[in-house]
C-alpha cells in the first residue's frame, strides 16, 4: 500500500497498532476499496504464523461458501479454536445472506 495523505498515515498507524493484538479484526468497505490489502498488512505485521487467506464470501453461493469454510477450518482447525470457526462461519453466512 502506497500514499501519503492524512487518512493514508493514519491507516497506516491503526494497522501497526492492531497488528500485534490477538483479536480478530473486521475490515469493512465499499468494493474496491482495499479491505483486502488492509488486511493483509495487519497480518504480515502480526505475529500470526499461518498463511493469509482471503475469502470473498459474497462472491459464493450459500453451499459454496459453506463448503469452502468447512474446507478451510480443516485445513487450519489447528490454529482456529472451535469458537472461532464458528465466528468465521457466521460472519459469512450473515455476509452471503445480505447479498
Amino acid at each position: 500500500m502506497i500514499g501519503s495523505s492524512a487518512k493514508m498515515r493514519e491507516l497506516f498507524a491503526l494497522i501497526e497498532r492492531v497488528a500485534p493484538s490477538d483479536a480478530n479484526i473486521l475490515v469493512q468497505g465499499e468494493h474496491g476499496t482495499g479491505k483486502e490489502l488492509v488486511a493483509r498488512a495487519i497480518h504480515r505485521y502480526s505475529r500470526r504464523s499461518g498463511p493469509f487467506v482471503a475469502v470473498n464470501c459474497a462472491a459464493l453461493s450459500e453451499d459454496e461458501h459453506r463448503a469452502t469454510l468447512e474446507t478451510f477450518i480443516q485445513q487450519f482447525g489447528d490454529v482456529l479454536t472451535s469458537g472461532e470457526a464458528r465466528d468465521v462461519l457466521a460472519a459469512c453466512t450473515r455476509v452471503a445472506s445480505n447479498v
